[in-house]
């Protein structure tokens, strides 16, 4: 449940970044900057994810990445157009919760198997490594599903419409408060 959660909100904010920058902040020109803002970062935190989960564990390494995440998610309902380069930073620092969601739940799952085996005397990698691919998709699927029926809900416009006061709220609603209450 952890683990699709998290995944849903790692495809909330993929899908919603493009539509976030483009019809709310009014950065169509900096969409490759922030990508490789949120990239960069996620793949520069992976080192210092690993490192302190040496230090701390898995689990409260991956707790910690979150709930940075969570901090950063907020932060986002408060940008506005005239933010840009703020924005960018919040996206530097989001990444530090990308690469924890990408790598810690990864992680963790051969601890599991190692467990699993302990107290079954059986061998089940398959499985778990089936269900963690399961539950990566059925999150995506969940994520963009829902991003397109909420969107819908509000009223959004395809293309290059002027989009309305509750478009640009769910716009706003989709990229920050949502993949926060879920993480």
């Amino acid at each position: 449940a952890v683990y699709l959660l998290s995944w849903v909100s790692v495809g909330i904010c993929s899908t919603m970044i493009i539509y976030f920058l483009t019809h709310w902040m009014k950065m169509e020109g900096q969409i490759t900057q922030m990508l490789l803002a949120v990239q960069l970062s996620a793949l520069a935190s992976i080192p210092v994810l690993v490192w302190l989960s040496g230090k701390w564990g898995k689990r409260a390494t991956f707790v910690a990445g979150m709930s940075f995440w969570v901090v950063v998610q907020l932060l986002t309902l408060a940008l506005r157009p005239e933010h840009a380069p703020y924005a960018i930073f919040l996206g530097a620092c989001g990444g530090v919760g990308v690469g924890a969601a990408h790598v810690l739940p990864w992680a963790m799952v051969p601890d599991c198997i190692e467990l699993d085996e302990l107290e079954t005397g059986e061998r089940r990698e398959g499985a778990y490594y089936g269900v963690m691919s399961f539950v990566e998709k059925v999150g995506t699927g969940l994520a963009l599903g829902g991003v397109g029926l909420v969107l819908q809900l509000f009223g959004y416009q395809s293309g290059g419409a002027v989009q309305s006061e509750s478009a640009l709220l769910a716009l706003r609603l989709l990229m920050g408060p949502l993949p926060a209450v879920l993480l």
